[in-house]
């Protein structure tokens, strides 16, 4: 009998994206000669864990590539839409590198320089200290009065209001984070790269009886009801440990 062997790497490469309206369980129709079948090795949930890492890098660079074409000098208040890009950016980038239900390694920052390196602990701090939480050093707000102050005027109280400055993106944060975000995304994908030769070599381990038994790629199920409910096993309660602001 031949021997089963990996095939022609040149076979169909893509990403594929399912939606909400995707009607689930229907199974992946290629149209090319080929099946696409749902695969679990032992290398599997590293590959998994690797693509969601890459989805929150790729996303980072996506949001703070067009802040930057829209350009920084077009955020002309604390309420400006371009805002919500700068902070998606650096939420998603953030996540890549924080525990949870993900289990293989985070993103290396080992292959970054010196510079980077900088930028990339400043920005987490960033993150961590003025997006995922309010009221900290990154935004001042202070009550204050106005008084009458004249020679010719009663003195009074003529109003109380509020002053609030909080920090606003500057080009070269940007600029720095979808830098990171680019030597980020080609570790990941050099990592991804090699995870698939292992997985291969799993699939060949198995026989190619096995492997062609295996079920049919699907679009998954989606229940919007289990979306906002806590993981079993997770705290709702908050770390108080804060890593300190690197400098630049």
């Amino acid at each position: 009998m031949e021997a089963f062997e990996l095939g022609d790497r040149n076979g169909p490469r893509a990403r594929m994206q399912f939606t909400a309206s995707d009607e689930s369980g229907t199974r992946l129709d290629l149209s090319r000669g080929y099946r696409a079948v749902e695969v679990d090795t032992p290398s599997s949930q590293k590959l998994r864990d690797l693509g969601s890492f890459r989805r929150d890098i790729e996303m980072a660079q996506v949001f703070c590539d067009q802040l930057l074409e829209q350009g920084l000098d077009s955020i002309k208040s604390a309420r400006h839409p371009h805002l919500a890009l700068w902070i998606a950016a650096l939420t998603t980038y953030g996540r890549a590198f924080k525990t949870g239900v993900r289990v293989t390694e985070l993103p290396t920052v080992e292959l970054l320089g010196e510079e980077e390196t900088r930028w990339h602990h400043y920005l987490l701090n960033l993150r961590d200290k003025h997006v995922a939480h309010a009221v900290n050093d990154n935004e001042h707000a202070t009550v204050i009065a106005f008084l009458t102050d004249s020679a010719f005027a009663r003195r009074s109280i003529s109003r109380v209001g509020l002053s609030h400055i909080e920090l606003q993106p500057t080009d070269d944060e940007a600029r720095a984070l979808t830098n990171l975000c680019t030597t980020v995304l080609a570790d990941l994908n050099r990592r991804m790269r090699a995870l698939e030769g292992v997985i291969a070599k799993e699939l060949i381990a198995m026989g190619e009886e096995a492997v062609y038994a295996l079920s049919d790629l699907v679009v998954p199920s989606y229940d919007r009801e289990n979306v906002a409910k806590r993981r079993k096993g997770t705290s709702p309660s908050r770390p108080t440990r804060r890593s300190p602001k690197a400098s630049r």
